[in-house]
């Protein structure tokens, strides 16, 4: 009060006074920020599982057009399921395909080859021309050896079909 009356100013409210001199808020435009809606309870708690084939995906479809109105939740759960299912078929696949790679490369690593060891003399420091030309016919004649024996291995055949009672009777006694 000491500064009003040196001043000539005497407040009515001196509260009022000293709220002019307080930093003002500044007041935000009217903004109402957007709400979300509340979620729908689900009705019925269908567990989907992830289908392993077709059948799975047709019996799960059926199942939720059974109440007459598929909902967007259901389809969507459907869908993502499908999804997965065909992501782990892939890989499933793709990992299969890796492991038989592998054992087709180890069966042909175990195959026999037509290699043949140089035979030289072991005084000398390096085999001569003549002996490594024989080494290298002789892997071919091994090579060739084994091409032959494949070829001249019998196939399998396989047993006639034996007519059993049912085929017989229906030939003996066609429809009319």
């Amino acid at each position: 009060i000491s500064g009003f009356s040196a001043t000539g100013l005497f407040p009515i409210d001196i509260q009022k006074a000293l709220q002019s001199l307080k930093p003002k808020e500044k007041k935000r435009k009217s903004f109402e920020a957007p709400t979300t809606p509340r979620k729908r309870q689900v009705v019925a708690e269908t567990v989907w599982v992830t289908p392993q084939g077709s059948k799975d995906i047709q019996k799960q479809l059926q199942e939720a057009q059974k109440d007459g109105n598929l909902s967007i939740r259901d389809f969507n759960c459907i869908l993502k399921k499908v999804m997965k299912s065909i992501d782990q078929k892939n890989s499933q696949i793709q990992h299969l395909e890796e492991e038989k790679a592998v054992l087709k490369a180890s069966a042909a690593a175990k195959a026999p080859t037509g290699r043949v060891p140089v035979q030289f003399n072991p005084n000398q420091a390096f085999p001569e021309i003549e002996q490594i030309i024989t080494a290298r016919d002789q892997a071919e004649k091994n090579v060739l050896r084994q091409v032959e024996e494949n070829r001249r291995k019998p196939r399998r055949k396989k047993p006639p079909k034996i007519p059993t009672v049912e085929s017989t009777f229906f030939n003996q006694h066609p429809k009319s």
